[in-house]
């Protein structure tokens, strides 16, 4: 999840303590909103991992500082240097900062990518694909708190909203995550896999389903729209998207976590510009995240000359690929894929 929910919800947590902790001249109050504030952040420590390399970042990133003993070991650390200011208060702040990490965990947790919640006994990701890797409803929902806060509302009161609007849109979000994906049943092939990425919208749920050919169809339903393909794609397996996929760390470690993985190759001057993504992790028709290596052929061998990762939106209208129109099993209830990206 990004950064600034985060913060929104550790200032939700902290917010919530406020309104029904009993007064306490000895704790300080911006020592509580920092430790809470910086246990809702200090988990993404890792992504410290990128000045050693893309590849190591996607191997480090949701791992240790992701998983239970992690928060521990960070609640432990604020608290050890927070009661500094807050003297004999160190139990304190150790629990408003370790709720806060874990309520960080969680809501990775409940994004398509997951964490390693149990390293190190476990490597596993446990990802429960309910939410969308940006929820700024929360942080609409954080500003509405504070200015009704400012117009004398009493604290009590704006909390048990804005909590109350949270844990709506939270199980709104369960619900589309059980209910949606039984609506496109009829539309999937026997030798397709589905997979259900987070809805950017609660009432809206995107799908991909992948054919072992490597054909992937994007589709879209919602609670009042049947099923539909929105675009066809099928990946250009070429001699230089292989060698990215299996001989460069950085493709290695991509494909590893992507759940859906398209590629394509691009002419670059005298060599190719390989990109990779994920197919699950799209708002729309924009893919927000992918990887790209540029190679050139030297004799018989590649030789890499820039390589780098991306968290921006671009338009798939930009892919290459070869582009198919798929047999749909219910073609009076469903349009054919006529809306093809390419």
């Amino acid at each position: 999840m990004d950064t600034i929910t985060h913060a929104a919800m550790g200032i939700g947590v902290y917010s919530t303590w406020l309104a029904f902790a009993p007064p306490d001249p000895h704790l300080s109050h911006s020592v509580m909103l920092a430790a809470a504030v910086l246990g809702s952040e200090i988990c993404d420590l890792d992504t410290v991992m990128r000045l050693f390399g893309r590849e190591r970042f996607l191997y480090a990133h949701r791992r240790a500082t992701h998983s239970l003993p992690g928060t521990l070991f960070f609640a432990l650390l604020i608290a050890a240097v927070f009661q500094l200011w807050s003297s004999g208060k160190g139990p304190e702040i150790f629990f408003m900062a370790w709720f806060c990490a874990l309520l960080h965990v969680l809501s990775d947790v409940l994004t398509a990518y997951g964490t390693a919640v149990f390293w190190p006994i476990s490597e596993k990701r446990y990802a429960l694909d309910v939410l969308f890797l940006y929820e700024y409803a929360w942080d609409v929902w954080l500003v509405l708190g504070l200015v009704l806060h400012l117009m004398g509302i009493p604290l009590l009161k704006v909390v048990i909203l804005c909590d109350g609007l949270a844990l709506l849109l939270l199980f709104i979000r369960v619900l589309n995550r059980l209910i949606l994906p039984k609506r496109v049943r009829p539309i999937l092939q026997s030798d397709e896999s589905a997979v259900f990425p987070p809805a950017l919208l609660p009432w809206r749920q995107q799908f991909v389903f992948a054919h072992p050919s490597g054909i992937v169809r994007f589709g879209s339903c919602s609670w009042f729209k049947s099923p539909v393909i929105d675009a066809v794609y099928q990946t250009e397996e070429t001699q230089a998207f292989h060698y990215v996929l299996h001989e460069t760390k950085l493709g290695r470690e991509f494909s590893r976590l992507a759940r859906v993985l398209i590629g394509w190759t691009e002419r670059e001057g005298d060599g190719f510009r390989v990109r990779l993504a994920d197919a699950v992790f799209r708002s729309g028709r924009l893919l927000p995240f992918h990887i790209w290596v540029v190679l050139r052929l030297e004799g018989e061998r590649f030789a890499i000359l820039s390589e780098g990762m991306r968290f921006e939106a671009f338009r798939p209208a930009a892919w290459g690929g070869q582009v198919v129109d798929f047999p749909l099993r219910n073609k009076k209830k469903t349009p054919s894929a006529h809306s093809i990206i390419r």
